[in-house]
């Protein structure tokens, strides 16, 4: 889902902030950039989820993130029918099995059984 024109602006003044603060590197931001378009996640999603800035440091630099994504994530769950994941289910393993499994797992409950 593209971000709305004034909300695109705003993704970009962020990460050109970040990258002059020296928390992201220029091309850091154009994979930012490139990842948001082709997934349709916004920006911030994006560096969260490639674990380049916490969640609490992009609210810190921009606020404004808190009053889009709080209303769009409850839309979005309470949409989908299904349970949040729980942080602890999301975080990585230094053992190769151990990711394998939670990719298996969550692949099953996006695609359930076109997945099988």
């Amino acid at each position: 889902m593209p971000q709305p024109l004034d909300h695109k602006q705003q993704y970009e003044e962020l990460l050109k902030a970040l990258v002059e603060q020296k928390l992201l590197s220029s091309p850091q931001a154009e994979i930012a950039k490139a990842d948001a378009e082709v997934t349709g996640m916004a920006i911030d999603e994006v560096l969260i989820a490639r674990r380049w800035l916490t969640e609490e440091t992009l609210h810190k630099l921009a606020p404004w993130l808190k009053q889009l994504s709080s209303p769009n994530q409850k839309t979005q769950s309470a949409d989908s029918g299904q349970a949040e994941l729980k942080p602890a289910e999301l975080k990585s393993s230094d053992d190769f099995d151990e990711n394998l499994q939670k990719y298996r797992a969550l692949m099953d409950g996006i695609l359930g059984e076109a997945n099988k």
